[in-house]
Protein backbone atom coordinates (compact mmCIF):
# COMPACT_ATOMS: atom_id res chain seq x y z
CA UNK A 1 0.00 0.00 0.00
CA UNK A 2 1.10 3.43 -0.65
CA UNK A 3 -0.46 6.60 0.84
CA UNK A 4 -0.24 9.75 -1.69
CA UNK A 5 -0.99 12.90 0.20
CA UNK A 6 -1.67 16.71 -0.26
CA UNK A 7 -2.37 18.95 2.76
CA UNK A 8 -6.01 17.01 4.42
CA UNK A 9 -6.60 14.97 0.42
CA UNK A 10 -4.94 11.73 0.61
CA UNK A 11 -5.34 8.57 -1.77
CA UNK A 12 -3.98 5.35 -0.85
CA UNK A 13 -2.98 2.78 -3.79
CA UNK A 14 -3.13 -1.13 -3.16
CA UNK A 15 -0.66 -3.14 -4.85
CA UNK A 16 -1.48 -6.66 -5.79
CA UNK A 17 0.73 -9.44 -6.05
CA UNK A 18 0.04 -12.86 -8.49
CA UNK A 19 0.36 -15.57 -8.05
CA UNK A 20 0.06 -15.15 -3.79
CA UNK A 21 2.96 -16.30 -1.79
CA UNK A 22 2.33 -19.55 0.18
CA UNK A 23 1.04 -18.67 3.76
CA UNK A 24 0.28 -15.07 3.44
CA UNK A 25 -1.47 -13.43 5.93
CA UNK A 26 -4.00 -11.06 5.01
CA UNK A 27 -4.50 -8.42 7.69
CA UNK A 28 -8.23 -6.88 6.50
CA UNK A 29 -8.66 -5.00 10.00
CA UNK A 30 -6.02 -2.95 9.49
CA UNK A 31 -6.36 -2.18 5.65
CA UNK A 32 -10.17 -1.11 6.85
CA UNK A 33 -8.46 0.94 9.48
CA UNK A 34 -6.07 3.09 7.20
CA UNK A 35 -8.56 2.89 4.72
CA UNK A 36 -11.28 4.55 6.45
CA UNK A 37 -10.16 7.89 6.35
CA UNK A 38 -9.39 7.85 2.72
CA UNK A 39 -10.87 10.50 0.32
CA UNK A 40 -10.20 7.91 -2.59
CA UNK A 41 -8.63 4.43 -3.25
CA UNK A 42 -7.26 3.44 -6.33
CA UNK A 43 -6.68 -0.36 -7.47
CA UNK A 44 -5.05 -2.04 -10.08
CA UNK A 45 -7.85 -3.47 -12.43
CA UNK A 46 -9.10 -7.05 -11.66
CA UNK A 47 -7.40 -9.32 -14.05
CA UNK A 48 -6.42 -9.24 -17.73
CA UNK A 49 -8.88 -11.84 -19.78
CA UNK A 50 -7.93 -13.50 -22.51
CA UNK A 51 -9.31 -15.64 -25.58
CA UNK A 52 -7.81 -18.82 -24.41
CA UNK A 53 -8.70 -18.26 -20.74
CA UNK A 54 -12.40 -17.02 -21.90
CA UNK A 55 -12.55 -20.32 -23.90
CA UNK A 56 -11.61 -22.55 -21.53
CA UNK A 57 -13.87 -21.03 -18.94
CA UNK A 58 -16.94 -20.90 -21.48
CA UNK A 59 -15.79 -24.64 -21.31
CA UNK A 60 -15.56 -25.63 -17.77
CA UNK A 61 -17.57 -23.06 -15.66
CA UNK A 62 -19.56 -21.02 -17.60
CA UNK A 63 -21.61 -19.58 -14.73
CA UNK A 64 -18.76 -18.01 -13.56
CA UNK A 65 -18.64 -15.44 -17.01
CA UNK A 66 -21.97 -15.78 -17.42
CA UNK A 67 -25.09 -14.48 -15.81
CA UNK A 68 -27.31 -17.30 -14.92
CA UNK A 69 -31.30 -17.62 -14.41
CA UNK A 70 -32.02 -16.51 -18.35
CA UNK A 71 -31.44 -12.91 -17.25
CA UNK A 72 -29.20 -10.23 -19.11
CA UNK A 73 -26.63 -7.62 -17.70
CA UNK A 74 -29.30 -4.92 -17.75
CA UNK A 75 -31.49 -7.58 -15.08
CA UNK A 76 -28.57 -7.43 -12.83
CA UNK A 77 -27.56 -3.76 -13.01
CA UNK A 78 -29.37 -0.79 -11.64
CA UNK A 79 -30.54 1.18 -14.63
CA UNK A 80 -28.27 4.19 -14.11
CA UNK A 81 -25.30 1.99 -13.94
CA UNK A 82 -26.61 -0.24 -17.15
CA UNK A 83 -27.50 2.85 -18.95
CA UNK A 84 -23.66 4.26 -18.42
CA UNK A 85 -22.42 0.93 -19.51
CA UNK A 86 -24.63 1.32 -22.71
CA UNK A 87 -23.14 4.76 -23.47
CA UNK A 88 -19.66 3.34 -23.07
CA UNK A 89 -20.64 0.48 -25.26
CA UNK A 90 -22.18 2.08 -28.23
CA UNK A 91 -18.51 3.59 -28.59
CA UNK A 92 -17.42 0.32 -29.83
CA UNK A 93 -19.95 -1.29 -31.27
CA UNK A 94 -23.28 -1.24 -32.71
CA UNK A 95 -24.63 -3.88 -31.37
CA UNK A 96 -26.91 -3.26 -28.41
CA UNK A 97 -26.80 -6.69 -27.11
CA UNK A 98 -23.24 -6.96 -27.21
CA UNK A 99 -21.82 -8.29 -23.95
CA UNK A 100 -25.50 -8.50 -22.12
CA UNK A 101 -25.37 -12.50 -20.67
CA UNK A 102 -21.77 -11.42 -19.32
CA UNK A 103 -21.70 -11.15 -15.87
CA UNK A 104 -20.90 -7.43 -14.77
CA UNK A 105 -17.15 -7.78 -13.86
CA UNK A 106 -16.57 -9.74 -17.02
CA UNK A 107 -18.31 -6.94 -19.65
CA UNK A 108 -16.80 -4.66 -18.03
CA UNK A 109 -13.31 -6.15 -19.03
CA UNK A 110 -14.52 -6.25 -22.48
CA UNK A 111 -15.19 -3.02 -22.51
CA UNK A 112 -11.88 -2.11 -21.52
CA UNK A 113 -10.68 -4.26 -23.30
CA UNK A 114 -12.17 -2.55 -26.42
Amino acid sequence: MWRVHRGAAQVWILGSMSPLPKGITWRSKQVEQVLDGANQVLVQKPFDIGIARILWLLITERSVLMVTGGKRLKDVLPAELHARFAVQRAKYTSDPNKWERFRPLIAAAFLQAS
